[in-house]
C-alpha cells in the first residue's frame, strides 16, 4: 500500500468519524428513529386496525371456543393489544391522515373534483375523531397531573375503534377505488400536457421556418437591389468619366487654339485690352480686369516691359491666365475622378 492511498484511507475514516459524531450530538438520529416509527405506524395502521377489529368481534362472538385453544391469558395479551392498536395508532399517524385529506380537499376545490370531495369527506371523519380523541387524551392528563388515565373501556374506547375501524375501510376503497380514479385523472393530464408539447413543438418549428423564408427574402430582395445600385452607379461612373473627359479635351483644345476660354472667364479683357490693341498694362489694371487678388498677381511670372517696371506685357499677362485655366481645370478634373 502506497503511501497516497494510506493518507486517502485516513482522510475517509476522520470525515466519517465526524459525520458520525455530528449525526449523535445533534441528535438526527433522534429524529430519523421516530420519523421512522411515525413512517412505520402509517404503513400498518390499516392492517393493525382491521386485524385488532376482527379479533374484537371474534373475541365478542366466540369467546368460549377461543378458550378451547388459548389460555386465558394469552387471551388477555391480545385483547390488550387491540386495546393499545386503536388508542396509540391514532396518536401516531395523525399527522399523515391530515395530509391525506389536505391533499383530497385540494385536489377537489383546484380541479372541482367530486370524487375527490367524497375521498376527502371519508378520510376527514375519521381524521376529526382521530385529532379530537388525541387533544382529549393529553388534555385529561396534563389537567390531572398524570393521576387519570384514558380508560381502556368505555365510550372513548368504542370510539376510537370505531374511527380506526373506519379508517381502515377507507384506506382499503381507496387503494381499490381511489387510486384508480386518481392514476386516470393523472393519465388525461399527462396526455394533455403531451399534445401541448407537440403543439407548441410544432409551432415553434412553424415560426423558424417561417422566419427562416422571410429573412431568406429579404437576404435575396436587398442583394438584388444592391445589385442593381452598384450596376447604375458603375453605369453612372462611366458616363461621368467619359463626359468630364470630353469637357476636358475640348477646353484643352480650345485653350491651345485660341482664347475662347479666356474670354468666357475674363470678358472685360476683349473689350479693354484686345480692341484697344494695348501692349502694356499696369498692375492695378490687371486686378480691375481679372478680378484677381493683388497678392496672386504679384507673385505670377509675367513679364515686365523693359522701359517701366511698373507696366506688364499683355501677351504675358494672356499666357499666364491661360496656364491658370488649364491648371485650374486639371485639378478639378482628378477631384472628380478620385472621388
Amino acid at each position: 500500500m502506497t503511501l497516497t492511498e494510506k493518507d486517502n484511507i485516513m482522510k475517509a475514516t476522520m470525515m466519517h468519524a465526524r459525520k458520525g459524531y455530528s449525526y449523535f450530538v445533534s441528535g438526527v438520529w433522534f429524529v430519523s428513529i421516530v420519523r421512522q416509527i411515525v413512517l412505520t405506524g402509517g404503513n400498518i395502521a390499516e392492517s393493525a386496525f382491521l386485524i385488532a377489529t376482527l379479533w374484537v368481534i371474534i373475541n365478542a362472538v366466540a369467546h368460549t371456543l377461543l378458550t378451547w385453544f388459548m389460555p386465558l391469558q394469552m387471551i388477555e395479551l391480545f385483547n390488550y393489544l387491540a386495546v393499545i392498536s386503536f388508542s396509540a395508532l391514532p396518536e401516531l399517524i395523525i399527522i399523515p391522515v391530515i395530509i391525506t385529506c389536505f391533499t383530497h380537499w385540494s385536489s377537489a376545490v383546484k380541479h372541482r373534483d367530486k370524487t375527490a370531495m367524497i375521498w376527502g369527506t371519508l378520510y376527514s371523519i375519521p381524521t376529526a375523531f382521530f385529532l379530537v380523541m388525541t387533544i382529549l387524551a393529553i388534555t385529561t392528563f396534563v389537567s390531572t397531573g398524570g393521576s387519570h388515565f384514558v380508560p381502556a373501556d368505555g365510550m372513548q374506547l368504542v370510539i376510537r375503534c370505531l374511527s380506526g375501524w373506519m379508517y381502515a375501510v377507507v384506506n382499503m376503497l381507496f387503494d381499490h377505488l381511489g387510486k384508480p380514479h386518481y392514476d386516470s385523472i393523472i393519465g388525461g393530464l399527462n396526455r394533455e400536457l403531451t399534445m401541448l408539447k407537440d403543439k407548441f413543438n410544432l409551432e415553434i418549428t412553424e415560426l423558424k421556418n417561417r422566419h427562416t423564408s422571410v429573412i431568406d427574402g429579404l437576404n435575396e430582395s436587398l442583394t438584388s437591389e444592391i445589385a442593381e445600385v452598384k450596376s447604375e452607379n458603375a453605369k453612372l461612373k462611366t458616363n461621368l468619366d467619359a463626359q468630364l473627359k470630353l469637357a476636358l479635351s475640348a477646353g484643352l483644345n480650345a485653350a491651345d487654339t485660341g482664347v475662347e476660354p479666356l474670354y468666357q472667364m475674363y470678358p472685360s479683357i476683349e473689350k479693354e485690352w484686345i480692341m484697344t490693341n494695348k501692349k502694356s498694362v499696369s498692375l492695378d489694371e490687371i486686378i480691375k480686369v481679372t478680378g484677381i487678388n493683388k497678392r496672386r498677381v504679384t507673385n505670377a511670372r509675367i513679364r515686365k516691359t523693359g522701359r517701366n517696371d511698373a507696366l506688364y506685357f499683355v501677351s504675358s499677362v494672356l499666357d499666364w491666365l491661360n496656364s491658370q485655366i488649364k491648371e485650374d481645370t486639371n485639378q478639378h478634373y482628378l477631384r472628380v475622378v478620385e472621388g
